[in-house]
């Protein structure tokens, strides 16, 4: 079970690939693995992060590795990590909230009286899907990225991806109750 970045580290824990020198798809943990399930998981990402990125310094992997999975974990994962329709002994489910949508800019945001949360909406939907205005999502990760081919998305309305007051997100007692029947029904 992950939580917006939390959700492909976890399919990072299934590569094969060395990730910072360990394989842990090898290891007899993930082995056990039997379920990924993901809540506001930016699966797809431009990462184009207004003010740039910050190039991850990973050692001890293979010198011929693609430059954007050198220098990005979420990158890597989705080059190396199986997908649900590879991976037959895993189910994969992801949870998206909708209800937050996009402006056209940061400023608009504000403009419009949606105030900082509003302007964070806009800039983080811009950074993963390149434009914000009317993307809906759970104010942090656009519905568009926070799915994983292969796997059933449930989407659940007016689901935030941070606690906010007079707001229900993801890990609170009303949206735990909207998505935990997933663990019930992949159960094993």
């Amino acid at each position: 079970l992950g939580h917006s970045a939390g959700g492909w580290l976890a399919r990072a824990f299934l590569v094969t690939e060395a990730y910072c020198g360990v394989r842990f798809g090898e290891l007899p943990a993930a082995q056990r693995v039997a379920a990924v399930v993901t809540l506001g998981t930016p699966h797809i990402n431009l990462e184009d992060y207004p003010l740039g990125r910050a190039v991850e310094q990973r050692s001890n992997e293979r010198d011929d590795m693609p430059p954007d999975a050198q220098g990005s974990s979420l990158a890597f994962v989705n080059l190396y990590a199986p997908s649900p329709a590879e991976d037959a002994r895993v189910a994969y489910r992801t949870v998206a909230g909708t209800g937050v949508v996009g402006a056209e800019s940061p400023l608009a945001a504000v403009l419009e009286g949606q105030g900082g949360q509003g302007a964070f909406t806009a800039f983080s939907y811009r950074a993963a899907l390149g434009r914000s205005a009317g993307v809906d999502g759970d104010g942090v990760t656009p519905l568009e990225c926070a799915g994983l081919h292969g796997a059933p998305m449930l989407e659940l309305d007016d689901v935030r991806h941070l606690p906010a007051p007079g707001a229900v997100w993801y890990g609170d007692a009303v949206g735990v109750s909207r998505w935990a029947h997933l663990l019930d029904e992949i159960s094993v």
